[in-house]
């Protein structure tokens, strides 16, 4: 039985071109709405013949029909200076799409950030429930308590939770 690998080839050149492709929105395209476009992400279809590509804007959180316009326009110079790049054998077709999921996930951090809670940083990882600091206790504070036996005075406790740092 044949392993599969970790990445494939077509998301391995995914990565690259998220990337590329918010390069040459912000430098090579002359018009004027294109520095406003983030790209979040692209999907590559497996025979590297077709690419969605998913975009928000930097300063609003509604999509514009005239970036989409813009989008749509340059999708053919996108494909070929992509197959030029990289060298594909064939020019992807590239469509351009309004991410609603990024821009629901920037709410969502807006939303935390106000009410003081910490905001995770999208391309971070989060982590399993457990919360760390910089002072090195791990865990919150409803496992601290159930987790700390009632010690005798005087006795000496672990700040830890019973678990090695």
């Amino acid at each position: 039985m044949r392993r599969r690998p970790a990445f494939t080839r077509s998301e391995r050149i995914e990565l690259l071109l998220v990337g590329e492709v918010e390069r040459l929105l912000a430098f090579e395209l002359k018009s004027p709405l294109s520095a406003d476009v983030h790209v979040s992400a692209a999907h590559l279809a497996g025979d590297l013949g077709h690419m969605r590509v998913d975009w928000a804007l930097r300063s609003s959180d509604d999509a514009s029909p005239r970036h989409q316009e813009m989008l749509d326009r340059a999708a053919s110079f996108v494909g070929r200076t992509l197959q030029d790049i990289y060298g594909l054998r064939k020019r992807p077709t590239v469509v351009f799409r309004f991410d609603q999921e990024y821009v629901r996930a920037r709410r969502v951090q807006a939303v935390l950030a106000a009410e003081g809670g910490d905001a995770v940083d999208g391309d971070e990882a989060i982590n399993d429930g457990w919360n760390s600091d910089d002072s090195g206790e791990s865990g919150g504070a409803d496992y601290d308590a159930l987790t700390k036996s009632p010690a005798a005075p005087g006795a000496a406790t672990s700040d830890s939770g019973g678990r090695e740092a």
